[in-house]
């Protein structure tokens, strides 16, 4: 199964277009259908809408849309503990998806086959300089990574 046959990989990254495509649509042009349905999404029981930003969290990576917008959003639509908790949990999964994702269509091999001195060198840095790299992208104000963190911390103001 780790070994796809190259016209699977060719239709799974074509069904991974028309899903960002098909939103970009519905974002553009159909704004006033999309604050209709967000509307009427309002009026729905907590846990359908704690469920809706679940499933968001989970999916957001494969549109490479960061955590920050789900972010934003939890923060306005929701109580600040559950979505903290649920933020959390959409990024672990998220991560973990494309991590495996990326591994299912051997995006690895690629990269090593056609950037070898590239990857060399990032391995030596990141090796090197494991623990500060992930403790400054944590904290650096302008990632992703970040905002879980000041998330948490409106939880004291």
């Amino acid at each position: 199964m780790k070994y796809l046959k190259q016209n699977t990989k060719r239709w799974i990254l074509v069904l991974w277009i028309l899903v960002i495509v098909a939103a970009l649509y519905l974002y553009i042009f159909k704004n006033d259908f999309i604050l209709d349905k967000v509307d009427q999404i309002m009026g729905w029981s907590p846990i359908f809408l704690y469920a809706i930003y679940l499933i968001l969290g989970c999916i957001r990576g494969f549109t490479l849309i960061p955590a920050t917008y789900i972010i934003l959003i939890g923060l306005i639509f929701l109580p600040p503990t559950p979505a903290y908790i649920l933020t959390l949990i959409g990024v672990m999964a998220s991560s973990a998806s494309i991590y495996y994702f990326s591994e299912y269509l051997n995006l690895s091999e690629y990269f090593e086959r056609n950037h070898p001195k590239g990857i060399a060198k990032l391995t030596k840095v990141l090796k090197k300089n494991e623990l500060p790299i992930v403790i400054a992208w944590s904290f650096f104000p302008f990632t992703p990574a970040c905002l879980p963190v000041f998330s948490m911390l409106s939880f004291f103001v």
